[in-house]
């Protein structure tokens, strides 16, 4: 009899969305019936609180792997992706930054020499 009740508890209630306060009092409603007494009860809980949270972890487990699978669909860039490509753009506007500096430079030089009066040879 207690197994055909935690397994319609199980099958009822969904114990994978349930808390440990939702579990205490289906099984305290089932002890104030008259179904079970209560040593059953709390082996009841308990066995019903471990098995939600085996089912809340395994469930979790799937929808992370669902979500990556679905995720890798998209053709998106991984956070770790994007924290190097961010690396190599920083780089990359350096030696940009360097050759503008080095390039202003070498126009002011040469505007320099075109407008600067040039010496007289006497």
């Amino acid at each position: 009899m207690f197994d055909a009740l935690r397994k319609g508890m199980l099958l009822g209630i969904g114990v994978a969305t349930l808390t440990e306060k939702e579990i205490r009092q289906s099984v305290q409603a089932l002890v104030k019936r008259g179904y079970i007494k209560g040593e059953e009860a709390r082996k009841m809980a308990n066995q019903l609180l471990s098995e939600a949270k085996m089912h809340k972890t395994r469930l979790q487990k799937l929808a992370e792997e669902e979500a990556k699978k679905h995720f890798s669909k998209l053709d998106k860039a991984s956070r770790a992706e994007l924290v190097a490509m961010k690396k190599r753009l920083v780089a990359l506007e350096g030696k940009v930054r360097q050759k503008a500096i080095g390039g202003a430079r070498y126009a002011a030089k040469k505007f320099l020499q075109k407008t600067a009066p040039r010496k007289k040879k006497s």
